[in-house]
């Protein structure tokens, strides 16, 4: 858990530059079989090695669906299922607990003060009948009618933790924000479903599909919305597409999934704002001919994507294979940087953030204008993944609340007129 692989990358963020000395640590989790096609036990791999197999005593199967990583503990959601009776999960490091029964478990994100959120269903023998889960250490946070829910990102930039997660209402495509509807994508004769959601500068992106009638069938195509809205569509008739995964860096917007490519053959595809960027061909004389990407994280000029060739699972960097993992589909993968060595401005545009290491406040002080008076600005605080965590307009002298982030390294920005200061915040 504890062997780091150390590289050196240039980091463009947000319109600045910085030189980062990184740890990247990379966790993928997937199922994998005892005997093709049964998959049989969720498993955990580190920078590609196993490292963790997830049973549940006297459950038939365990399959794991996310992960999420916080202060070096691993979390994994998913769902045990036996002869008769299944339940969604979720995984500290190997300890179990269990959400509900009779349920399934999907995405999972871990909030900077350390709460768990798992979103999911609980079954009630139709899809149309299930109720879309969102569970918050453990307890139920929302149940909600008529759908399910596939994909959950906190925003943590109002002093607030809002729970985004989308899913499937109906039968169209919705995304919630804390249990309301906050966008539905789409709503017609066939079925639409978001599998994806990712938050970014106050915007929400969700990726998924759209089934079109063709040839007398629901044929999916893929689609990525911002705000409610389709930017992208891929796939037609004779190649649909599933997107499984959407994520933004910067002012780019990546999507991954599969495509049928010939007959029941799928092609993993990754897209960058609508064109295609990758693509990986399934073995085609082979039981599992199929292939499909499941995740994208998207560091800098670094795509790594996960999700699996045949019956083989795979982590990809810029389009080259980096892991392989034997009869074992990846279902979700998680980037663990640890940011050190970030070179500051503080300096040249004169603002002081103090003290650092905090503990529970921060205080930000600015240079004063030209004419002698006050200055305001915004402060913005990101984790090292570029996610944002807290926006908060200043003055010349304030005081900041960061008692609910964890004891990590973060990155702060200090914009004022056409000067911006950046730099680390320790947290102790």
């Amino acid at each position: 858990m504890k062997m780091k692989k150390i590289f050196y990358l240039y980091l463009l963020f947000f319109g600045f530059s910085s030189l980062y000395s990184q740890n990247i640590d990379i966790y993928t989790i997937g199922t994998m079989a005892d005997s093709l096609p049964y998959y049989r036990h969720a498993v955990v791999y580190h920078n590609g090695e196993l490292i963790s197999h997830l049973n549940i005593e006297g459950a038939a199967n365990t399959e794991a669906t996310g992960i999420f990583v916080h202060n070096d503990d691993v979390y994994v959601s998913g769902t045990q299922n036996a002869p008769y009776w299944g339940g969604a999960l979720v995984w500290k490091n190997e300890s179990v607990d269990t959400l509900s029964m009779d349920a399934l478990a999907h995405g999972i994100y871990v909030s900077t003060s350390g709460n768990v959120y798992v979103v999911g269903d609980k079954v009630y023998g139709t899809i149309y009948n299930d109720r879309a889960k969102l569970w918050k250490n453990g307890e139920d946070l929302y149940d909600l009618p008529n759908g399910y829910a596939m994909s959950v990102f906190i925003d943590e930039s109002n002093n607030e933790e809002d729970a985004y997660f989308g899913g499937l209402f109906g039968t169209g495509a919705v995304v919630w924000k804390n249990g309301v509807r906050y966008n539905r994508m789409l709503y017609g004769q066939y079925e639409s479903s978001v599998r994806s959601v990712f938050f970014d500068h106050g915007h929400v992106y969700a990726g998924g599909y759209a089934e079109t009638p063709a040839f007398n069938l629901p044929v999916p195509i893929g689609k990525v919305w911002k705000n409610g809205d389709e930017i992208y569509s891929f796939g037609d008739a004779n190649y649909p597409v599933y997107v499984h995964t959407v994520c933004v860096f910067g002012n780019d917007v990546y999507a991954g999934g599969n495509q049928i490519w010939y007959g029941s053959l799928t092609q993993a595809k990754v897209w960058k704002n609508g064109e295609e960027l990758y693509s990986y061909d399934p073995p085609i004389n082979n039981d599992v001919p199929f292939a499909s990407i499941t995740k994208i994280v998207v560091l800098e000029d670094n795509v790594y994507a996960a999700g699996y060739v045949g019956p083989n699972g795979k982590v990809w960097k810029n389009g080259e294979e980096l892991f392989s993992f034997l009869n074992c589909w990846i279902e979700d993968m998680f980037i663990d940087t640890h940011g050190v060595g970030i070179a500051e401005h503080e300096a040249e545009a004169g603002v002081k953030v103090y003290p650092n290491p905090a503990r529970e406040q921060v205080t930000v002080k600015l240079p004063l204008t030209k004419n002698g008076e006050g200055a305001k600005a915004v402060f913005v605080l990101y984790d090292v993944q570029g996610r944002e965590l807290l926006r908060q307009e200043i003055g010349d002298k304030e005081s900041i609340n960061v008692s609910r982030f964890g004891a990590e390294i973060y990155i702060y920005t200090v914009e004022f007129g056409e000067r911006k200061s950046t730099g680390k915040l320790v947290k102790n």
